[in-house]
C-alpha cells in the first residue's frame, strides 16, 4: 500500500509539472500606491523633480513630471500606465522626444512595479518602490548607446501636497 501511495504521489508531481504556467492577470488598481504627488528636492544642486499620478480609472493612470534647476524648467514628461488585456504598459513621452516609448510590465507587488523595454536605448527599465505611504523610489536603469556599462539613476521622492 505504501508503494502505491508513493507511486501515486510521483505521478501526481509529474502531471503537475507538465501543466503550463498560467499568466498572472495584472490589474491597474494594483498601481494605486503610485497615485498622488511626489517630489525630490536637492537643495545643494538647486534641483527639484516633481511627479504627479492620477488614480487608476478607465483602464489608465495619467502622470506627468517636471524637472527644475535653479527655478527654471529643464525638462518634463507626460506619462501613462494603461491596461491592455492581462498586462500593463508604462508609456513615456519626455520633452526631448517626438514620440512615446512603451515599457511592458515585468513585475508587480503591492508596493513595487517594474516595467521593461530591452529594445529601447536608455532606459531599458523603469521602476517604482514605496517603503511607506510617504516615500517612493523611482529608478531608471539600462545600457546607453554611448555607455557600454549598465547604469542606474535613482530618484528618492516624498509625498507632497498636490498643488
Amino acid at each position: 500500500m505504501k508503494n502505491l501511495i508513493f507511486l501515486f504521489a510521483i505521478a501526481l508531481s509529474f502531471s503537475a509539472s507538465s501543466v503550463p504556467a498560467q499568466e498572472v492577470k495584472h490589474d491597474l488598481r494594483s498601481m494605486d500606491f503610485l497615485a498622488g504627488c511626489w517630489e525630490m528636492n536637492v537643495p545643494g544642486r538647486k534641483v527639484v523633480i516633481s511627479e504627479q499620478w492620477m488614480a487608476p480609472a478607465g483602464d489608465a493612470m495619467l502622470g506627468m513630471n517636471r524637472a527644475l534647476t535653479d527655478g527654471k524648467m529643464t525638462g518634463f514628461e507626460y506619462l501613462r500606465i494603461i491596461q491592455k488585456g492581462d498586462s500593463l504598459y508604462y508609456i513615456a513621452l519626455p520633452s526631448e522626444n517626438d514620440s512615446p516609448t512603451s515599457f511592458k510590465l515585468k513585475s508587480l507587488t503591492k508596493n513595487s512595479v517594474l516595467f521593461e523595454n530591452l529594445g529601447h536605448d536608455f532606459p531599458q527599465t523603469i521602476s517604482y518602490v514605496t517603503t511607506g505611504p510617504n516615500t517612493l523610489m523611482a529608478a531608471v536603469e539600462g545600457l546607453g548607446a554611448d555607455r557600454p556599462k549598465r547604469r542606474r539613476i535613482e530618484y528618492p521622492m516624498v509625498r507632497v501636497k498636490c498643488s
